[in-house]
């Protein structure tokens, strides 16, 4: 497991790459909604800030993970 620059360590990275495995996913039910004609709008834009904060925590503190 890559080795974090600060204090989080394997468990946070872990989480950190739970938190993109489902943000991706939501994004994908967000799309099957909008082909349904049902407005995901907040949800939506609510699940691109998590996946955005994931990934820049996920960046910043595990700079060698994948």
């Amino acid at each position: 497991m890559a080795k974090s620059k600060g204090v989080l360590g394997p468990e946070h990275l872990a989480a950190l790459n739970k938190v993109i495995d489902l943000c991706t996913e939501t994004e994908r039910m967000c799309r099957d909604c909008e082909e349904c004609m049902l407005d995901v709008t907040p949800e939506r834009e609510k699940n691109a800030d998590q996946l955005k904060v994931a990934t820049l925590l996920k960046a910043k503190h595990f700079p060698t993970s994948k």
